[in-house]
């Protein structure tokens, strides 16, 4: 899940393809030397100790965050997508049928739709504000 001021995306490869320094700065061809945001680690979700792949939960993201998603792992997120709109599981039954790797994905996936849905709201609210602070 994005934290702090990266709490959303900017990333988009409409605006970066064919445009050299925009590549350069979201890091889609190499590492940039910031960080462009932080996510919760996946190993440890967040756990505030860390893991080995992470420090004290956090880790962060120095390229496009396409660079890490394969074609595979969008077919993925495209298959919870689908499989929760229509309230559908992969297996047969309830979710306590339903394969370990399945359950972890889906708690990562539904904390991260969570987190994005609590950005846009908060992003939605301020802009309110600032269009009731304009037609005063």
């Amino acid at each position: 899940m994005p934290k702090g001021d990266r709490a959303w995306l900017q990333q988009t490869c409409k605006v970066c393809r064919g445009n050299k320094e925009q590549r350069e700065a979201w890091g889609c061809d190499k590492d940039t030397i910031k960080h462009q945001f932080e996510i919760d680690c996946p190993s440890c979700y967040g756990s505030p100790e860390g893991c080995d792949s992470c420090e004290k939960g956090v880790r962060q993201i120095y390229s496009c965050p396409n660079r890490y998603v394969d074609a595979e792992t969008w077919e993925a997120i495209c298959a919870f997508y689908e499989l929760e709109s229509h309230g559908i599981l992969p297996e047969a039954g309830a979710m306590g049928d339903q394969t370990v790797w399945f359950i972890e994905a889906n708690r990562y996936y539904n904390r991260c739709k969570a987190h994005i849905n609590n950005v846009n709201e908060k992003r939605r609210a301020d802009i309110q504000k600032r269009l009731e602070k304009r037609s005063r």
